[in-house]
């Protein structure tokens, strides 16, 4: 799949980018600066930050339910309003307050 992503604000440390620009994605590959492509999807993210994704290292996340599942709420679980944050990794289970052992 090929993406434009228009217009948005770019922050990438590790590159030192912080600008406004165009993104260019194709399948795994990020492409800076913009080549003149035809795309799949084009994304206007004019006055929104385009970045890497974060990372939470101590996060509570959502109780796994008798049946193995996580609590799934479209509004309010965790790993899903985390993914709207940007958080794209995360670390669980550090604080001791984990209510379901995965060796059970």
């Amino acid at each position: 799949m090929k993406i434009i992503i228009k217009n948005g604000h770019i922050i990438d440390p590790n590159s030192k980018i912080d600008n406004i620009q165009n993104l260019y994605i194709e399948g795994s590959s990020i492409c800076l600066p913009f080549p003149e492509a035809e795309a799949d999807s084009v994304i206007d993210a004019s006055g929104r930050v385009v970045c890497p994704g974060f990372i939470d290292m101590h996060m509570h996340e959502d109780p796994v339910l008798p049946d193995g599942s996580i609590y799934a709420d479209e509004e309010k679980a965790v790993f899903i309003c985390m993914l709207r944050m940007g958080v794209t990794t995360a670390i669980a289970g550090n604080c001791g307050e984990i209510e379901y052992h995965p060796a059970d």
